[in-house]
């Protein structure tokens, strides 16, 4: 236990050192009464709780005390300001109306402050100080990985074994993959936390950071953390996380409310010390973490193709110098969230939203000045004002019909889109191909007063913005018009190409906001910053719109006007019953909304007793077929491909030539993941 203890003080002291000049700044501004003049500590914020500083001041001063070389090691003047603001903090009693400052965030500062100056304060004070850390652990997910910091600390105070080692225990309990649809690591190597939320950029990425350290802090000792459990995190970093984020910036879909924060921005600080830690913990996983990290820092990184996350309803397209990633939300899942004031106009978030990475600053800080009715990817009838939820809310999907299909390289995602937040409704899938994506969408209908309106993408603006129409490509001049005849756009390396002349609705102009828009306890003060945004108008109620759209990142407009010239992918179908589309190698993705048919190319036609999305891949030796079921409701289906092939469940046909396949799909966590059929010429 003393070992412990002295790798967890020394723990704290890292974690908490800052420059000593700030350390400065809290001795000469701290009052009589130990408070500091700049907290208000009358603020009962939920969302952000200004009193919270008083106990990071005593963790950092502390943390100064205990590192030799500081100016202020062993200082008695450190000494003393952390006994005044210890005395303070207890007698005052300070409660914030968000428990989370009351259970976790206070104690996370508290705690290392008690533990690093132990021996220089009074046994009373140190009860009760260790009075106001939580005495065991709660919650589930993170939340429980919080509690369990703070419970640890009041036990190594109070010199309770028993309970060092419930805290561990609690630790190690959010290591194992959830069956159910608690908080934690799912399947699919998704995080949920506040309900069935993909979380791994927010709540996911910090159990990672925190687990990680304890991980060396346990190692060698009774209760070190096993390999298996180990292996459970290095799986949900490289498996999971590390498809969510482009050289250290976390996806933005992935963030939950988080994403309304001004200090989102790049993650890859916390990457960074979390890849090392686990590196530096040992792993069998070492040489994928490793490149983990050094992508982080700037090389590419080995995880490239394409992924679908069944638990989250979400999927991930990753080449050479791009990542894409795309959002829906179904009735088993939480689009987005509202909550401390946080996210008051993220209702829309889950509407298909797709985000493209370059360079992963494509949307730094765009959040406050975004239209948030024009969420890329998305089709929703614009609204004179967002509608924003009770607090603490979470925007639950309707239907079942969400999912995605993909054999590692290419796949298909689609979403029935029925929803209540907004009139818009349609059925829309995305292909992607390898080097891009294709957008499809049908079945477009809405009943309220505005427009309806698909968008493309909605960034930061850089550089210019070109347009091919008839022939000619020119540069946009800034501002915001509507294009008639567009056969392609090029804007900062991504093309958007049309399959045929299309109306475009283009802006390359500033775009005004405020913090205060999308975060109540944040500024009002003007946000104003250079937008691109693309998209297509579909007018107010529309009865059976449609669209189509290509999208490839990583392009230059020589590229960009050659695919146009000689698209390689080819649009079979795209109605509200079926999307389908066959790129020129012989791979085929085809969104069943209901049963039926449809042919892929002269001689191959495929069928399917029930609403499923395919992949289909022409092979010298038959046929791959890769299946899933958007609903995670089916246990089979019947599936028909013309032609004669063998396999597990086959039967052939002479009469119509064509063989039928019963597939029996994954069921309980795994539902909806893809299955995958070899078929063999017969």
């Amino acid at each position: 236990m003393d070992l412990i203890r002295a790798r967890l003080e020394e723990q704290d002291r890292q974690d908490q050192l800052v420059n000593a000049s700030v350390v400065k700044t809290y001795l000469t501004t701290q009052k009589a009464d130990g408070t500091w003049p700049a907290i208000d500590y009358t603020a009962t914020s939920s969302a952000e709780w200004s009193p919270v500083s008083h106990v990071q001041y005593m963790a950092r001063m502390a943390a100064a005390y205990r590192t030799q070389g500081n100016t202020y090691y062993q200082s008695n003047e450190i000494v003393q300001a952390v006994s005044k603001a210890l005395d303070y903090w207890i007698s005052a009693k300070l409660v914030s109306s968000n428990w989370w400052y009351n259970d976790i965030g206070a104690p996370m500062y508290l705690g290392p402050a008690l533990l690093l100056m132990q021996s220089k304060l009074s046994a009373s004070q140190i009860a009760a100080g260790a009075a106001m850390l939580p005495a065991a652990p709660q919650m589930t997910g993170e939340n429980r990985v919080w509690y369990a910091f703070g419970s640890i600390h009041r036990a190594l105070l109070e010199g309770n074994i028993g309970s060092v080692t419930t805290g561990v225990d609690a630790i190690k309990s959010v290591l194992v993959v959830q069956t159910t649809t608690d908080d934690g690591i799912q399947a699919d190597q998704t995080f949920y936390q506040h309900s069935t939320q993909i979380y791994n950029g927010g709540y996911g990425l910090q159990l990672v950071l925190d687990v990680s350290r304890w991980v060396g802090i346990l190692a060698g000792t009774s209760l070190a953390i096993d390999d298996s459990a180990k292996a459970m995190l290095d799986d949900l970093v490289i498996d999971g996380t590390g498809w969510m984020q482009w050289h250290g910036q976390i996806d933005y879909s992935t963030m939950g409310r988080n994403l309304a924060r001004n200090s989102t921005g790049n993650s890859s600080s916390s990457l960074r010390v979390a890849l090392q830690r686990l590196i530096d913990g040992g792993s069998a996983r070492t040489p994928e973490l490793q490149a983990f990290l050094d992508h982080v820092n700037g090389s590419a990184f080995a995880a490239l193709g394409q992924k679908y996350f069944w638990r989250g309803d979400y999927s991930v397209q990753r080449t050479a110098n791009s990542m894409v990633s795309l959002r829906m939300f179904s009735k088993r899942t939480v689009g987005s969230e509202f909550g401390n004031g946080e996210n008051a106009q993220g209702v829309y978030q889950g509407y298909g939203t797709t985000f493209i990475y370059r360079t992963g600053t494509e949307y730094a800080l765009i959040f406050p000045v975004w239209n948030w009715s024009r969420i890329p990817g998305t089709t929703l009838e614009q609204v004179a004002s967002i509608p924003v939820p009770l607090n603490n809310y979470y925007v639950r999907g309707t239907q079942t019909f969400v999912g995605g299909v993909s054999d590692g390289q290419v796949g298909l995602s689609a979403f029935l889109q029925d929803e209540t937040t907004n009139t818009a409704k349609a059925h829309k899938s995305w292909f992607f191909f390898g080097d891009g994506y294709l957008a499809l969408g049908a079945g477009i209908r809405a009943s309220g007063p505005g427009s309806v309106f698909t968008t493309l993408n909605q960034c930061l603006l850089k550089g210019s913005v070109l347009a091919s129409r008839n022939g000619t490509t020119a540069s946009l001049s800034r501002g915001e018009t509507d294009l008639d005849n567009v056969s392609w756009l090029l804007h900062d390396l991504v093309g958007y190409v049309f399959p045929a002349p299309t109306r475009v609705h283009v802006k390359n102009d500033s775009q005004t906001g405020n913090w205060q828009l999308i975060n109540r306890g944040y500024s009002n003060a003007v946000v104003n910053l250079d937008v691109f945004l693309a998209g297509l108008d579909h007018g107010v109620n529309p009865a059976n719109a449609s669209f189509a759209y290509y999208v490839l990142p990583g392009t230059d407009e020589a590229a960009t006007a050659d695919f146009a010239k000689n698209n390689p992918v080819t649009i079979l179908a795209n109605t509200a019953d079926i999307q389908a589309a066959r790129h020129k190698d012989g791979f085929s993705g085809i969104a069943f909304f209901a049963s039926g048919s449809v042919t892929l190319k002269p001689g191959l036609t495929v069928t399917t007793s029930a609403p499923i999305l395919l992949l289909v891949h022409e092979l010298n030796t038959g046929l791959a077929v890769e299946v899933a079921d958007p609903t995670q409701l089916l246990k089979t289906v019947q599936l028909s491909v013309t032609g004669s092939y063998k396999g597990p469940n086959t039967s052939y046909d002479t009469a119509t030539n064509s063989t039928r396949i019963t597939a029996t799909l994954p069921t309980a966590e795994m539902a909806g993941s893809t299955l995958e059929l070899v078929l063999p010429n017969g």
